[in-house]
């Protein structure tokens, strides 16, 4: 009993001192709010007029202010911290209402609602998970090739799954099956579970921004147009996937070496069991087959809009309302108004909102000007490598990708045209580099995967550095290929 009294006592006191770290950081998290509110207040009143800054511009300043610490504190949802903007904007007018709420009536806000609804009729009907098994089959029976092969299924899956979120989960639920195979268990951390699931959360970061219908990318073309800068498909699919890809395949390659395995290679007889698993899925089934049939020719008129003068948006609606169509159905009324994530599409409508405020007051101008000490470069790769940098640090301080894209992108489009450079590479490698999270709360998408309980926080530091710096190496490569290709 004595030798168990420390044990029980020590237990109680480590209890005490997590709820005091907890309250610790309540408490630093709603102080933070207040200096937010308090700093909104004094900029839009004391803010010096310079640089032209009216005073609509001053507010706005301050409402930036506002939202960016309330982001970091995090004290209430991304999705209401955007509404209490808005409404901070009404009250002080500092644009008028069309502008205030041009994001909720912009055609990217449109076809991001029948991008999603495809991407339900995908995941409702198994559609994703039969890709995912299909392929997941025929790799080699290795540790590092199971790892290779899950880099290529998402890639696939971004394709036909728009929302990232679900990706994720799709394939962690693969990885839990593929944990026994490899002798280990989903109730133990592993090394093994370490490695795939560290990937996970990276890989599907890369791969969500490849395809014009991620929630990211449909919110900077929707930034990038109101700039006079137009891209289809077929470019946003160029520009993005060799260097994601190729990033991506390096990470899984390396990862084993930082969480080496307890098993490299499965036995014939268990790889054949797991096999045979996958293959219980049975023949596809009718709604499977609708699916299948509205997503292909979808994407293939995605691929081929801009040759045929075929709207990306049109063909967007187009997919989204055949899959609701009385005669195919895959998607009911029920499935539009519960499984879109709705909070997702109302974010993403003001973060595009934001972006047009900004311009309206004139702030992006603003924001350039105050940062030109430190933007203004000598060529466009040293640019682009100061816009890595930052895309990297301010995501750690921002965990809430869209609201950072919302906020920086029109500053950057700015500062890249007034010293000349593309502005499209800009946006590219600000964006790339994002993908290099090194802590679980940056993205959705590594909380997801930190979710199936396979590797605890710290594990993704490792991971997360050697992805920071191969998007540091990729830059000037990035730089030169989308010279290249004439962007």
């Amino acid at each position: 009993m004595s030798m168990n009294a420390p044990t029980v006592q020590n237990a109680g006191s480590e209890k005490k001192m997590e709820k005091k770290m907890d309250k610790k950081i309540a408490t630093w998290r709603y102080v933070l709010a207040v200096c937010g509110a308090i700093g909104f207040a004094l900029i839009a009143a004391y803010a010096p007029a310079s640089f032209g800054l009216t005073q609509a511009g001053k507010t706005m300043l301050g409402i930036l202010f506002f939202l960016l610490t309330w982001w970091i504190a995090e004290i209430c949802s991304f999705l209401v911290t955007g509404f209490v903007g808005m409404l901070l904007m009404l009250l002080f007018q500092v644009a008028d209402m069309p502008t205030i709420f041009s994001g909720f009536s912009n055609n990217i806000f449109i076809f991001m609602i029948f991008a999603f609804t495809i991407a339900v009729a995908v995941t409702k009907t198994g559609l994703g998970k039969r890709i995912a098994y299909a392929v997941i089959a025929r790799s080699k029976p290795t540790y590092t090739g199971i790892m290779v092969t899950f880099v290529l299924i998402g890639v696939l899956l971004a394709a036909v799954i728009p929302l990232a979120n679900a990706c994720v989960v799709v394939l962690g639920t693969i990885g839990l099956m593929i944990l026994p195979v490899f002798g280990q268990t989903e109730d133990t951390k592993s090394n093994i579970g370490r490695g795939l699931f560290t990937m996970l959360g990276l890989s599907t970061l890369n791969s969500a921004n490849c395809y014009l219908t991620g929630v990211g990318a449909i919110l900077v073309v929707g930034i990038l147009a109101k700039g006079g800068y137009t891209l289809n498909y077929l470019q946003w699919l160029t520009m993005f996937l060799p260097a994601s890809l190729i990033v991506s395949i390096i990470v899984a390659v390396i990862i084993p070496r930082l969480f080496p395995p307890e098993v490299k290679k499965i036995s014939v007889e268990k790889y054949k069991e797991f096999q045979e698993t996958l293959h219980g899925l049975g023949p596809m089934s009718v709604e499977e087959k609708k699916a299948a049939i509205v997503v292909s020719i979808t994407i293939f008129l995605w691929i081929i809009g801009s040759f045929i003068k075929l709207n990306l948006i049109t063909v967007g609606v187009l997919g989204g309302v055949l899959l609701m169509f009385p005669f195919i159905g895959t998607v009911t009324a029920d499935d539009f108004s519960k499984k879109i994530p709705w909070p997702a599409v109302f974010f993403t409508g003001f973060c595009l909102t934001l972006g047009s405020v900004l311009q309206a007051t004139k702030l992006t101008g603003f924001l350039v000007k105050i940062s030109s000490p430190v933007m203004v470069s000598s060529s466009l790769l040293v640019f682009c490598l100061k816009l890595a940098l930052l895309s990297m640090v301010v995501h750690i301080l921002i965990p809430a990708p869209l609201a950072v894209l919302a906020t920086f992108v029109p500053v950057i489009m700015a500062s890249a045209k007034a010293q000349n450079f593309s502005v499209i590479t800009a946006v590219v490698v600000f964006i790339m580099a994002s993908n290099a999270a090194i802590m679980v709360y940056q993205k959705t998408q590594t909380v997801i995967a930190f979710g199936f309980k396979q590797f605890d926080t710290q594990d993704l530091l490792k991971p997360g550095l050697v992805t920071a710096a191969l998007w540091l190496l990729m830059t000037p490569l990035v730089v030169l290929y989308l010279t290249a290709i004439g962007l």
